[in-house]
């Protein structure tokens, strides 16, 4: 486990320290949080009076963003474009096509598909981040926290590394079933859903990693605006309510990071 007080000493100095508070949200997480927070609102030593943001939020979310990256750079072309393969053939055929145009336009869409695909996972996972931390440092606020925007984004871009986690686990498992859909939720035990179902959209915001993101967050934000838990959590788990209840309407589905 991590020591808060040793974490707060070490954590708010330097990429050793960000790196203690990355460990820290796994294994300890209220210690964690604890030294983000106090490292958001450092003192700046070249100007007295005035505080720096120095809890490096930009690294862990780096991490995200080269794991998403990771993924599709594999997901894409062993997995996507595979499943495409047939559905691209049977509408060159249907425009008059031979088979050699259907493996021009697979080679075209893998080409096009991969950088775009990996372009948008590191865009869309900075949006995601910004707006995130946006819409709960509003939230906090409303229940009377006491933190800033760099408060949010810290605890946002940390938390995230369950995210991350969760992507590098089921990884694996994506390249031997050869299928982007890994069950580690109640989807688990109903084989009968096909993942364009809503029904299998809105279980799988309760995706185990999900959950523990959940939790991990409530604990951060309850630390960082100095909540009670019972304050924190109702933000953060009535806005994946939320969202959970609206994944079956969304265009794709998705889920709250943690996928």
């Amino acid at each position: 486990m991590v020591d808060e007080k040793s974490t707060q000493a070490s954590g708010g100095r330097g990429a050793a320290g960000a790196w203690g508070r990355m460990v820290g949200v796994f294994l300890d997480p209220r210690a964690a949080f604890e030294s983000v927070s106090a490292s958001v609102s450092a003192p700046d030593q070249a100007n007295p009076g005035a505080t720096r943001d120095g809890s490096l939020w930009w690294l862990p979310l780096l991490i995200v963003v080269l794991v998403s990256i990771a993924v599709v750079a594999y997901t894409v072309p062993n997995i996507v474009m595979p499943e495409q393969a047939k559905v691209i053939r049977e509408a060159v055929v249907e425009r008059g096509g031979t088979p050699e145009d259907a493996e021009r336009a697979i080679s075209m869409g893998t080409a096009v598909g991969l950088p775009m695909g990996m372009v948008s996972a590191a865009v869309g996972t900075f949006v995601f981040v910004f707006a995130g931390a946006g819409i709960l440092h509003l939230l906090m606020g409303l229940v009377g926290g006491k933190g800033t925007f760099r408060h949010s984004r810290a605890v946002f871009s940390y938390s995230l590394l369950i995210s991350a986690l969760a992507s590098l686990i089921k990884l694996p498992l994506m390249a031997a079933k050869k299928t982007m859909f890994v069950e580690t939720g109640p989807t688990l035990f109903l084989r009968d859903l096909e993942p364009s179902d809503r029904l299998y959209r809105f279980l799988s915001g309760f995706d185990i990693f999900t959950l523990w993101l959940v939790v991990v967050m409530v604990i951060g934000y309850a630390a960082a605006y100095r909540l009670p838990a019972r304050k924190a959590a109702i933000v953060v788990v009535g806005l994946w309510l939320l969202f959970t209840c609206l994944m079956p309407f969304l265009p794709g589905g998705g889920m709250l990071g943690a996928s």
